[in-house]
């Protein structure tokens, strides 16, 4: 008896390690995904503000200053 309750706890604490390495895959892949959509984001603002700053100032080359990155 003292046998098979070791056996099932042993088969429980492989499952219980599965199943944390396939939710840790799963949080890493997510935050992967979240990184590239911010970039993605930041990408698309940075260049919403360039087309405004000219349309603003127009067509040429505006330099940024320091405070602006």
């Amino acid at each position: 008896m003292h046998n098979c309750w070791v056996r099932e706890y042993k088969g429980l604490e492989a499952e219980r390690e599965a199943t944390a390495k396939k939710r840790s895959r799963r949080i890493a892949r997510v935050q992967e995904e979240s990184m590239a959509n911010v970039a993605k984001i930041v990408e698309i603002k940075e260049k919403e503000f360039d087309d405004k700053m000219k349309s603003k100032y127009g067509h040429s080359q505006w330099v940024k200053t320091d405070f602006e990155g």
